[in-house]
């Protein structure tokens, strides 16, 4: 029985029967592990609130060949969001993070960069960085981290730049298209200004904690989700549960 040590952050917990709890951990070392946790639902004792989500934990796991999921044997606690998520609008955000997060994470395949974005955006969140931006920064690189973010600079048709009038993105096709391509938008689809465009541009050349003081049209920004959660979903192939939460709560701030 092969025993896995690893780091990781609880993405996802789900009752399993009366006593156990089935959770979902995003690993340095391992990528995404989907893992029983045997009495965690019967007894706090043994766990505390290491299983909360996005608590960033120590783990030791037990697998057994012909089994499907590993056994969490210990889970020591190295750092709670319980905090942040005491704001609702802050735990809308981290519960669609983790939604996106867990379906866009590979299982059994070590992904460092996205691990690295998860824990510099936590950081930043507690360091005071807007949610609205810290959406956008954690869509657009989950969207370049998985190969699947459209050309922000092109058209992705006819190649033609977009720096002086932007362009529309297109759901069907998930790319930005200059206007002149898609003279016609479906009520899917959604236009892209320039200031937009270069937004994005700077969340790709910059680190999150050092966008926390910039001065950026809110409005813009939560314009740009409706880009950006449409490329995730468009990959997803269906909307996320938590994404209405999320735009909804943008929308009132």
């Amino acid at each position: 029985m092969p025993v896995v040590r690893a780091e990781g952050f609880v993405l996802r917990v789900q009752p399993l029967g009366e006593a156990d709890k089935i959770v979902t951990f995003l690993t340095r070392e391992e990528g995404k592990l989907r893992c029983v946790a045997r009495s965690a639902r019967r007894s706090r004792r043994r766990f505390g609130s290491s299983l909360e989500l996005w608590s960033r934990v120590s783990l030791t796991l037990f697998e057994k060949e012909g089994m499907d999921l590993a056994r969490v044997d210990g889970c020591d606690l190295l750092e709670s969001a319980y905090r942040l998520q005491e704001d609702l609008e802050t735990a809308y955000l981290l519960a669609y993070m983790a939604e996106v997060a867990d379906l866009f994470a590979r299982e059994r395949q070590a992904e460092p960069h996205f691990f690295r974005l998860l824990g510099s955006l936590l950081a930043a969140l507690r360091e005071g960085l807007p949610r609205v931006l810290a959406a956008r920064y954690f869509e657009t690189w989950t969207l370049r981290l998985h190969g699947v973010l459209p050309d922000l600079g092109r058209c992705g048709l006819c190649d033609a730049p977009l720096a002086t009038g932007g362009g529309v993105f297109q759901s069907a096709s998930g790319q930005i298209l200059c206007r002149a391509c898609l003279p016609r938008p479906t009520p899917a689809d959604f236009p892209v200004e320039a200031a937009g465009l270069e937004i994005l541009r700077m969340i790709l050349r910059n680190h999150p904690s050092d966008l926390a003081g910039r001065s950026l049209s809110g409005s813009l920004l939560v314009h740009l989700g409706r880009v950006t959660g449409a490329a995730l979903a468009s990959f997803a192939e269906a909307p996320f549960r938590t994404g209405r939460f999320l735009a909804a709560a943008e929308r009132a701030s």
